[in-house]
């Protein structure tokens, strides 16, 4: 569903989704599968002039704990996270429930703008923008390979975030929960802030590129060990020959 655009009593209501339905099956050696499933999120933005900035409300929402089965969805290679405490290999885990729940105040001066943002489920400042919300990987039914390796903070519980933009250019900086979320899918994991990053993002017309460094505390907890993650990508959503074309090398 493309991104739709409501006024509410000065409030600007932005209303996105994406859904895919279908039936998976796979001949593999020894683990065949066969499954009706659904990968799926849904999102509500508001937005409303708040003193000298602007307040923004966020929530994400997704069925997968409902749509997938308890393991996830079956697909080589990926990896990230856990079932019944063993880590998931050739799986891709379900969403949980609440994927986003946050609010970002704005302040623009000039040619300057400072933000400002909690989340008690949301991205820190860490890896490219998450693969959902990549016209490069938005029509991808399957999440891609390289999730759990660029940007799997997108979904963290308790995140708070501070920036300084100029002219495309931003600054940021924040401090979340290390851990990814557990296997209960229907609740928000405890808050903690053990963790930080920085990121240096450059968006100008079709192009947004970006370099980010975080410390994420124990972040499986099959391997108790702190990991040091460094990001490196640059995206690209336009048109060539006026065909349209998203990539993103990472």
């Amino acid at each position: 569903m493309p991104s739709h655009d409501h006024t509410i009593k000065g409030w600007i209501l932005t209303s996105d989704a994406n859904v895919f339905f279908g039936y998976n099956y796979q001949h593999r050696k020894f683990t065949d599968f066969s499954a009706w499933e659904s990968q799926n999120w849904f999102m509500l933005t508001a937005e409303h002039p708040v003193g000298p900035g602007r307040l923004v409300l966020q929530g994400m929402a997704s069925l997968e704990p409902f749509t997938l089965k308890a393991l996830g969805s079956p697909q080589v290679f990926q990896t990230g996270e856990t079932y019944k405490t063993a880590p998931l290999i050739d799986y891709q885990h379900p969403h949980d429930l609440i994927m986003g729940l946050g609010a970002t105040y704005r302040i623009e001066a000039g040619t300057m703008a400072y933000v400002f943002g909690a989340d008690a489920v949301g991205s820190p400042a860490l890896g490219p923008t998450a693969f959902m919300h990549r016209e490069s990987a938005r029509n991808n039914p399957q999440v891609p390979l390289t999730h759990h390796y660029l940007d799997s903070t997108h979904s963290t519980p308790g995140v708070l975030r501070a920036g300084l933009e100029f002219k495309g250019l931003a600054l940021e900086t924040s401090v979340f929960r290390g851990e990814e979320p557990d296997e209960n899918r229907l609740n928000i994991d405890q808050l903690r802030l053990n963790s930080y990053s920085g990121r240096i993002r450059w968006r100008r017309g079709p192009w947004d590129a970006q370099v980010s460094a975080g410390h994420l505390h124990e972040p499986e907890s099959y391997d108790p060990y702190d990991i040091e993650r460094l990001t490196l990508s640059i995206g690209f959503s336009g048109t060539v020959r006026a065909r349209p074309l998203s990539a993103t090398a990472a």
